[in-house]
């Protein structure tokens, strides 16, 4: 192999993988705790006359206030979740998340319930 070959090679290689980086991270699922998750309580939200289940238990440094949109409203009785928390919305994927005392502040993720 001549030298112009090896790194006509290595140019198309390094053109290949860092292609696909940038996209590749913004996709990535927010880490997420397994022991929080695990036996998640049937708990919802009611929001512009939908429900949303419960889906997902965050540590709380995995997201930041910053990082979803107030929707103006708290939870309330026809919520079973506590009373008077603030329901963010992330607008990317339509999901709303509170930020809840279970064991420590953590965020608690709430997705649509699908028409059956």
């Amino acid at each position: 192999m001549t030298i112009k070959r090896v790194g006509l090679i290595i140019i198309v290689l390094i053109s290949i993988f860092s292609s696909g980086c940038s996209d590749a991270l913004s996709n990535v699922k927010a880490p997420r705790d397994p022991m929080l998750s695990e036996g998640l309580t049937a708990g919802w939200i009611m929001f512009e006359g939908k429900k949303y289940p419960l889906f997902e238990i965050y540590k709380s440094d995995t997201y930041d206030e910053k990082d979803f949109e107030s929707t103006n409203s708290v939870t309330g009785s026809d919520d079973k979740a506590h009373q008077g928390l603030t329901i963010f919305i992330n607008k990317k994927t339509g999901s709303l998340f509170i930020k809840d005392n279970v064991g420590d502040l953590n965020w608690m993720e709430y997705k649509v319930e699908e028409n059956k």
